[in-house]
């Protein structure tokens, strides 16, 4: 089995998928090339802060005074 295609693109991780996505845009047929996760690890868990970081705080932080 045989399929020709426009471009490769070897490595579809965060930037090869978006390069693959402009390339079907402008109406090129792509074939991406990735042994782990496509889109890299940033839309599995790896980006995604923890809880404890997307909510605001409940108390504001001491002001620091500095007498120097």
């Amino acid at each position: 089995m045989s399929h020709e295609v426009d471009v490769v693109v070897i490595g579809v991780g965060t930037a090869g998928e978006d390069l693959a996505l402009q390339l079907l845009d402008a109406g090129l047929e792509v074939a991406g090339i990735e042994p782990q996760l496509v889109g890299g690890e940033c839309p599995y868990w790896a980006c995604i802060p923890p809880r404890w970081r997307s909510e605001p705080p409940t108390s504001s932080p001491r002001p620091v005074v500095s007498t120097g």
